[in-house]
């Protein structure tokens, strides 16, 4: 994203070229963008730009066709004010699903929608014909035909405060990414109503159920309310497991110890020291076992304003049996490392 000499935003693409560093390409003129994935939208094996946009700008798309960037619409319903962006394969099936955090309560009390009907009525603009954005998160989910729809609702996942960070990670070890999204929001002018100005909600933890869909779990203990911003997940301390740092607003960041002491883990980290990509950023990691087949890649960031671990993380249920971790390069090379043992760290650099 670059900011021209006039100060409005807009969105580019830079690309390495071999002893003249950095050469953008300008794809759209202005945006309101907080968050860029790179996610296969066409399921032609390529990663393609995707653009979240706040203030109901929509979400902009870019595909790779030949050399270059094609706009592209692919999704029939996206997010009104996209915070953040991640991905994960939720269903074990081999394909990522994308997540876009938005602005729903997921607590439909009286009480609650007393807090929020004030602000939608400042927000609401008449709809536009053709529009597709809607104000809720947003679950892109491919299916058996390979068309990719918003399940977000049947999954229990349309719903999480005003959101912001929302990344995948198996946070108790059972072989299934779960949810953690953070949320909160203090604005005088469109809260001028509640205390401080502030829309105080717990960040939710959702738990997968083993049929891609997702459970509220209170009982993790991250119901945080001190207005969740970035967030990240990682084994910090090295026991196998992923904790979680979350960015506050106006108050200190958190950092949430995992000790939900179930099932055990394989964390794998790839070096490309020859290239200018050392972490492999792009990689794909698809781990091979008796109970299915476990799919991640190596991305720089996720959520909102935040960084991800290179360091890829498989949760493993109890009794799961490692058969072969598949390395599928970003340059298209693929290495292959047969029965791994669990319960390590795997460092593996490119041949």
């Amino acid at each position: 994203m670059i900011i021209p000499k006039d100060g409005v935003l807009s969105t580019a693409v830079c690309q390495v070229k071999p002893f003249e560093g950095f050469a953008p390409t300008l794809l759209a003129p202005k945006s309101q963008a907080l968050a860029i994935t790179l996610f296969d939208q066409n399921d032609d094996g390529r990663p393609d730009i995707a653009i979240g946009n706040d203030f109901a700008t929509p979400d902009m798309y870019w595909q790779q066709r030949g050399n270059g960037w094609a706009a592209a619409e692919p999704f029939r319903a996206t997010s009104h004010s996209t915070m953040g962006f991640d991905q994960g394969d939720i269903d074990n099936q081999g394909h990522d699903a994308l997540f876009a955090s938005d602005m729903k309560p997921y607590d439909t009390s009286v009480a609650s929608l007393a807090r929020w009907q004030p602000m939608m009525r400042a927000m609401w603009s008449p709809p536009v014909p053709g529009d597709r954005q809607i104000v809720e998160n947003v679950l892109q989910v491919r299916g058996a035909d390979g068309q990719l729809l918003n399940q977000a609702y049947d999954r229990g996942v349309d719903a999480t405060g005003w959101s912001w960070s929302g990344v995948f990670g198996d946070l108790d070890n059972d072989g299934w990414l779960d949810l953690y999204v953070v949320n909160g929001m203090i604005e005088s002018e469109l809260f001028g109503y509640l205390p401080g100005g502030e829309l105080v909600e717990q960040n939710q933890a959702l738990r997968n159920d083993h049929t891609g869909r997702f459970v509220r779990t209170p009982a993790w203990g991250l119901g945080s309310t001190r207005s969740g911003r970035g967030m990240a997940m990682a084994d910090l301390d090295g026991d196998g497991d992923l904790d979680i740092v979350v960015n506050n607003l106006s108050t200190p960041a958190q950092l949430f110890e995992n000790q939900l002491c179930s099932g055990t883990s394989l964390e794998v980290e790839l070096r490309w020291p020859a290239s200018m990509n050392t972490r492999a950023l792009g990689a794909t990691l698809i781990v091979h076992t008796n109970a299915g087949d476990y799919q991640r890649s190596v991305r720089a960031s996720a959520g909102y304003l935040s960084g991800a671990s290179a360091r890829q993380h498989f949760g493993l249920a109890r009794g799961t049996l490692l058969r072969q971790l598949e390395i599928r390069w970003p340059d298209g090379a693929v290495s292959a490392i047969d029965s791994p043992e669990p319960a390590t760290l795997l460092i593996v650099t490119r041949p």
